[in-house]
Order: C-alpha cells, then sequence, then structure tokens
C-alpha cells in the first residue's frame, strides 16, 4: 500500500500557476533588426568590381578569381537552368499523356 501511495504522489502533476489579472507575465522581446538588400546595387557593385579587375586596378588574381566563382554560382542560382527544366517538364508532360491515351485505349 504504501508502495502505491509513493508511486501516486509521483504521478501527480505539480502545482499549476493560478491565472492573476493583476500581475500579467510580459512578452519575449527580441533584438530583431531587419536588413535592406538591394539587388540592383549589389549587381552593380559587382559589375564596378569585375571591370576593375579586368582593367588591372590594383586587384591581385586571387580576387578577380573569387569574383568569377562568385558569379559562376550566382548565374547558376539565378535561373540559367530553367529552359532545360522547363524542356525536361514538357517531355515528361508528352510522355504521360501518350502512356494515358494508350492506357485508355487499351482498357477500352
Amino acid at each position: 500500500m504504501t508502495k502505491f501511495v509513493g508511486l501516486l504522489h509521483l504521478c501527480t502533476p505539480p502545482m499549476l500557476k493560478l491565472p492573476s489579472i493583476f500581475k500579467t507575465q510580459k512578452h519575449r522581446s527580441f533584438n530583431f533588426r531587419p536588413r535592406y538588400y538591394d539587388a540592383d546595387k549589389e549587381a552593380f557593385e559587382e559589375r564596378v568590381r569585375r571591370i576593375e579587375s579586368e582593367l588591372g586596378a590594383d586587384k591581385s588574381d586571387l580576387e578577380a578569381t573569387k569574383l568569377r566563382i562568385r558569379q559562376k554560382f550566382q548565374n547558376r542560382r539565378s535561373g540559367t537552368g530553367s529552359a532545360s527544366n522547363k524542356a525536361s517538364n514538357i517531355r515528361v508532360l508528352v510522355i504521360l499523356g501518350i502512356l494515358g491515351a494508350l492506357a485508355y485505349w487499351i482498357l477500352k
């Protein structure tokens, strides 16, 4: 019997806090500062850096290489491959259409 009372004591939830209208909890606040991104300005600065590196305006080869690599990654990400994706999607839709028509003809 004492073991059961001990287990009952372990299973009871802790005392819940009673709500109060006089002292309410304050909300959490975060130090969030939104950033502003200007894509046109970024592209312009990148063109200026590329032109300066091509003209040799006190830039090392390492900086020019970093710029070229960054540009290639951005070009890949920006949607240069979207034309190939579009062609692939059209091809898949045509194949599905043909298979659907063939299945309809066989099951008819």
